[in-house]
């Protein structure tokens, strides 16, 4: 997912930043405050787990793994 392209995605398990990213929107019940990532700049090669329900991208480039 891009932020330039289509940049919401649901129902992944991982989330790799290529590129800097920053995420408007970041929802799990697994993770525990995981909101508290948007609007920070995740540093490229970054690797976010668990079961994530929806991502927003605002800028930067990332890689979705669904379940």
């Amino acid at each position: 997912m891009s932020a330039s392209g289509s940049n919401s995605a649901n129902n992944m398990r991982w989330v790799q930043c290529l590129t800097d990213c920053v995420f408007s929107d970041f929802s799990s019940d697994s993770l525990n405050d995981a909101g508290d990532i948007e609007g920070v700049t995740i540093p490229a090669g970054v690797g976010i787990g668990g079961r994530i329900e929806s991502v927003t991208l605002t800028s930067g480039l990332a890689i979705a793994y669904y379940l």
